[in-house]
């Protein structure tokens, strides 16, 4: 039987800690990227994220981001990428 001084100042391993979503699809940002980036969010598809009404269609507007980034730029980004970036 383990002593109450072992009980008291250790604990076990517990549970493993989540891990990070952005962290493992981080993206690479080069300028030419991160340029086209801002001007589609603050230009070109600026509209949209100004008509939206709930956060289903912030969600959509992202995702058109990410996918027109994607086409553009010949890489693959996705929405949670996109609003890792603009943070």
């Amino acid at each position: 039987m383990p002593s109450s001084a072992t009980k008291a100042g250790r604990r076990g391993p517990g549970r493993p800690k989540k891990s990070d979503d952005n962290a493992k699809h981080a993206a690479k940002w080069d300028d030419d990227v991160t340029a086209l980036f801002l001007k589609l969010r603050f230009q070109d598809i600026r509209p949209a994220f100004e008509r939206v009404r709930n956060n289903l269609e912030v969600g959509e507007c992202w995702i058109l981001l990410a996918n027109t980034l994607s086409e553009l730029s010949g890489r693959r980004f996705d929405s949670h990428q996109c609003q890792s970036k603009c943070i």
